[in-house]
């Protein structure tokens, strides 16, 4: 695992020169070997295992002809991979921050990359500072990454994009209106890709709104698996889900009574009172009120059981 990918080469083959048939050399590790795959003497003998294109898990040795592999992830500062390589230097904060916008949007004008990237410039200027930034971006690439037609800019159709961020949103939607089985599989697979909040490292103010979008809609992907959960009478991993979504989106108050709820049902009352007194606190410091009727109501039918 700490080796130099490169340092495989010559090993690997003189190794599978002399294996016996029916054999198999197994490569674990946290880096893609990706000197291995290109290989023209270990072609058609490499398989990355496992694959799985919802999870991420990309099949480098299968390219779509004619085609560049950009694997983006944007959960957590962002990270990019072309063929397996990682874009380690982007030369500046603007052509990674633009970069990420172009694959966020997928489509987007020229008018909205000026508003939202040099609101203050005359259009000559932003045109001249955006043409620079957009080349430096296909150079760090070593493709380009957009193309243009009909007004809007596109992801190039010479790339074969996997993007984590329509990953997520893709298995929540469908999670959404699908039966439990599969709702549940792809809802974990969903909580599973959202590693850390949106592109952590990038403060600008579009990043800023869809790291908002992406946290609610994580915080809905876990209240999904906590419903499922709790309609199939496991409870304490019902509960586990709601105080994860909690964490992610204090001082909803459904959240909170559906978290009062699981601890009354799992015997610990008193656990549920001490949620609504944090609720109580949180509300009132954040926003000078108080807990709705509704939640209200639920913390003193609690207090009223305690007393029988």
């Amino acid at each position: 695992d700490g080796s130099v990918s490169e340092a495989l080469d010559p090993v690997i083959p003189h190794i599978i020169y002399h294996l016996q048939d029916g054999k198999r050399i197994i490569v674990s590790g946290r880096r893609m070997p990706t000197s291995l795959l290109r290989s023209e003497y270990l072609a058609g003998q490499v398989a990355l295992l496992p694959t799985d294109e919802q999870r991420m898990l990309v099949d480098y040795v299968h390219p779509e002809p004619g085609k560049t592999f950009l694997e983006v992830r944007a959960f957590g500062q962002g990270q990019v991979w072309v063929s397996g390589e990682p874009i380690t230097r982007w030369e500046g904060y603007l052509p990674r921050a633009l970069f990420f916008f172009f694959v966020d949007r997928a489509m987007t004008t020229r008018d909205e990359i000026f508003q939202t990237f040099w609101p203050n410039l005359s259009a000559r200027e932003a045109t001249n500072v955006f043409h620079v930034t957009k080349r430096k971006i296909s150079e760090i690439l070593g493709v380009s990454l957009t193309v243009y037609g009909s007004g809007f800019y596109r992801i190039s159709p010479d790339i074969d994009l996997h993007y984590d961020v329509v990953n997520f949103q893709e298995a929540v939607q469908h999670a959404e209106i699908s039966e439990d089985e599969e709702a549940e599989r792809l809802y974990k697979i969903a909580i599973d890709l959202y590693r850390e909040e949106f592109l952590s490292s990038i403060p600008a103010e579009w990043a800023v709104r869809r790291r908002e979008e992406m946290r609610t809609t994580y915080t809905e992907a876990l209240i999904g698996l906590a419903r499922i959960y709790e309609n199939s009478g496991k409870l304490e991993q019902a509960l586990g889900h709601y105080l994860r979504a909690s964490a992610v989106s204090s001082g909803r108050e459904d959240l909170t009574r559906s978290i009062m709820q699981m601890y009354v049902d799992l015997g610990q009352p008193y656990l549920a009172l001490d949620t609504y007194k944090r609720l109580e606190a949180i509300l009132k410091r954040r926003f000078g009120v108080s807990p709705d009727p509704q939640t209200k109501q639920l913390m003193q039918n609690i207090k009223a059981s305690l007393k029988k």
